[in-house]
C-alpha cells in the first residue's frame, strides 16, 4: 500500500511541472469559479447549500442533481472540447490531409 501511495504522490508532483501543467491548474480554478457563481445564485434564490439540500430534501434531489451536472459539465467541456478539436487537427496535420 505504501508503494501505491508513493507512486501516486510522485505522479501528482510530476503533473505540476510536466506537460499539461496548465490544465492541472486551470480545471480546478474553473471548477471553483463555476461553483462560486452557482452558490451565489442559490443564495439569491433562497436554496439550501447544495450538499445539505441533496441529503435533506428528497423531493428536490432530482432537480438539484440535474443542476449540479449542468455545472460540472461546463468544467468537463473546458477539457474535452479543446482536446477533441486539437487532437483531430493534429491528426490531419500529421497526415497532411
Amino acid at each position: 500500500m505504501d508503494d501505491i501511495w508513493m507512486r501516486f504522490m510522485a505522479d501528482m508532483s510530476d503533473r505540476v511541472t510536466g506537460p499539461m501543467k496548465f490544465r492541472f491548474v486551470l480545471q480546478p480554478v474553473m471548477a471553483i469559479n463555476f461553483a462560486a457563481i452557482a452558490g451565489l445564485k442559490d443564495a439569491e434564490l433562497g436554496k439550501p447549500p447544495h450538499v445539505w439540500g441533496l441529503l435533506s430534501d428528497p423531493v428536490q434531489r432530482g432537480d438539484m442533481l440535474e443542476d449540479g451536472w449542468k455545472c460540472v459539465g461546463k468544467v468537463f467541456g473546458l477539457a474535452i472540447v479543446p482536446h477533441l478539436l486539437l487532437r483531430g487537427l493534429g491528426t490531419r496535420i500529421a497526415r497532411k490531409d
